[in-house]
């Protein structure tokens, strides 16, 4: 029912002036936000060679700053190591004086084993104190090489966005650092377009809804601005 609603009120829409205007809008429009995303897409090929090249040209030290790094702990071997000794020494010490007190051997008769399990207890002790110790030096050691590398990477990030305006190591990807445009943002614009284009048969618009039809005037070429952008800028201007 809403669909057959739908349709009788587009037919009648379709009779009337204002859908008449409409049309005439839609027909201008079309062409115009198709042109304006072509550019759209010749800006973001642009800025991607910029990007790109501007990438070729950071140092081998920087993009190697920018690898995920990591601290292997090893400390974590001598906790194992004292674990198994203090289960070892400790069934070794149960066992010896049990079966000295069951056969009735005397502890020199068990020295052996006792002095075995013994040494291994104290062995673990100073495994476990070592590895504690070795474990907040390298908590100490990681917090600095963090602290260090975080200060390094942020000063080269600031390093080249002086260079080129943007990091190229940071920038997501589609990014464009700027409109084309110099009064306003032709992608939002063509963007508008398109959803007057595609939901007006389905919002019937008065006519003073329709987005007036403008060609966004082109950003001039800059010495500031990269040579792939500026090429790009001239390039629109050419086809205005």
């Amino acid at each position: 029912m809403a669909a057959q609603e739908q349709t009788h009120q587009f037919a009648m829409w379709r009779q009337t002036e204002e859908s008449k205007q409409y049309v005439a809008w839609r027909n201008q429009a079309i062409p115009l936000a198709q042109l304006l995303r072509d550019r759209q897409t010749q800006w973001q090929l642009a800025w991607a060679q910029a990007i790109g090249n501007a990438q070729d040209s950071v140092s081998a030290q920087e993009l190697e700053h920018m690898k995920p790094h990591t601290v292997q702990v090893r400390s974590g071997r001598l906790k194992i190591a004292a674990v198994i000794l203090f289960i070892l020494g400790g069934f070794g010490l149960i066992t010896t004086l049990a079966g000295a007190s069951m056969t009735r051997v005397t502890v020199l008769g068990v020295a052996g084993p006792l002095l075995l399990a013994l040494l291994m207890l104290a062995v673990a002790v100073y495994l476990t104190v070592n590895g504690k110790r070795r474990r907040q030096e390298e908590q100490t050691g990681i917090t600095w090489m963090n602290t260090e590398l975080r200060s390094i990477v942020a000063a080269e990030a600031a390093q080249r966005v002086a260079r080129f305006g943007f990091d190229p190591l940071a920038v997501p990807q589609g990014y464009t650092g700027f409109a084309w445009g110099a009064t306003f943002d032709p992608s939002a614009y063509a963007d508008q377009l398109m959803w007057m284009i595609i939901n007006g048969p389905v919002n019937f618009p008065e006519p003073d809804e329709l987005p007036a039809l403008v060609m966004p005037d082109v950003l001039a070429p800059n010495p500031a601005f990269r040579p792939e952008v500026n090429a790009a800028l001239a390039d629109f201007q050419q086809q205005s």
